[in-house]
């Protein structure tokens, strides 16, 4: 997958994105917190770049608790509740990375993507990256809608089912889940702010 410089807030922060997301305020409004990126390609089979119905959101919101894995999971709250599930949701996973930054895998109904069957499900990768010195969270989210494939969506159901451990590379859902999770970490990797005064 190929990656460019990408930068945020007009020029205050600098990521590395891959090259076929889209920047979505050139076509629709976004929140003035958010940076949001759509994938202009067309791709549904190569399990080794995004999905075309993939995106990433990026905010910049108030700094929640202290706690790193308590303000975590008041960021996926608040996320679900903002995507119409409340708190139908489930973490399958979360790890610290460096830097003390988080990542965290979560699943909940797609009810966002204006879809009624139960098969429907939004996978969301979750970044977290602390700005401590500016009272301020990162929250980067890669959202990987599933239930258009049927071997996507069998393959999330047996991740449900283990409650995401005995994943194998077979598993088309894992595949797409892991593809997400690679630009996530990358994004926490590169994150730079170049100008500190886009936070007053």
């Amino acid at each position: 997958m190929e990656y460019s410089l990408r930068k945020l807030y007009g020029g205050a922060i600098t990521i590395q994105l891959p090259t076929t997301l889209l920047d979505a305020s050139k076509f629709r409004e976004v929140p003035d917190s958010q940076e949001v990126f759509v994938n202009g390609g067309t791709n549904t089979t190569n399990y080794q770049e995004l999905n075309k119905n993939d995106s990433i959101i990026i905010d910049m919101l108030e700094r929640a608790e202290e706690d790193i894995d308590v303000a975590l999971k008041t960021h996926i709250q608040d996320i679900s509740e903002a995507n119409g599930v409340g708190a139908n949701w489930f973490l399958a996973f979360s790890e610290t990375v460096p830097d003390a930054k988080k990542i965290a895998i979560v699943l909940e109904e797609a009810k966002k993507w204006g879809k009624d069957s139960k098969g429907d499900v939004l996978v969301m990768v979750i970044g977290l990256i602390r700005l401590k010195e500016v009272s301020t969270d990162v929250v980067i989210t890669a959202n990987v809608p599933i239930g258009d494939d049927e071997k996507e969506v069998e393959g999330l159901h047996k991740l449900v089912e283990h409650r995401y451990h005995h994943a194998d590379d077979d598993n088309l859902a894992f595949q797409r889940i892991k593809i997400a999770e690679a630009v996530v970490l990358n994004i926490l990797e590169t994150f730079h702010v170049d100008n500190w005064g886009l936070f007053g």
